[in-house]
């Protein structure tokens, strides 16, 4: 009776290390998928913080755009000669059509805007203005790029109007 009660004894203590075993790996991998999805989290709220700044910088480049609309005549503001691609800085100093320059073609990312592509954290950000002079309307396009530290990966965001001559 006695052998029988010691082999009882043994079966358990094995069972328990067995579902310690399991318990620990359960732990293991609900840690791990909360370590991604907060990991995925910050990346997230970064990029997003990112993609504010660079909206505000294209709404405050349409802004200006249309305050020059307002105080320039149409025959000024829709010249053909504001037509293409141009550099702005992000910096305040962008003043309007008059300060435009760097005519450049976007799609050679290695010189766009190199002399207003800014270094250090705070101005990662350079924007580009398109206009298009179209009949009766001009179709302006303000985007901004930026870099977040990953080379070779540039986001952008952009902001569109056209323009119409008021009567």
């Amino acid at each position: 009776m006695k052998f029988g009660l010691h082999k009882k004894i043994q079966r358990k203590a094995g069972n328990t290390i067995i579902e310690v075993l399991v318990a620990t790996a359960v732990v293991g991998v609900i840690l791990t998928a909360l370590a991604v999805s907060m990991s995925s989290s910050i990346q997230n709220s970064a990029e997003a913080q990112y993609r504010e700044i660079a909206t505000r910088y294209a709404q405050d480049a349409m802004e200006t755009i249309r305050k020059d609309k307002t105080i320039l005549s149409w025959n000024s503001f829709s010249d053909s000669s504001h037509n293409g691609t141009w550099c702005t800085p992000t910096a305040s100093s962008f003043t309007g059509i008059t300060t435009l320059t760097v005519t450049t073609s976007e799609s050679n990312v290695a010189t766009r805007c190199a002399g207003y592509k800014p270094s250090g954290n705070s101005n990662t950000y350079y924007r580009i203005v398109t206009m298009s002079n179209a009949g009766g309307s001009v179709k302006v396009v303000v985007k901004v790029f930026w870099n977040m530290g990953i080379p070779n990966k540039e986001s952008s965001t952009s902001v569109q109007q056209t323009f119409f001559k008021s009567s």
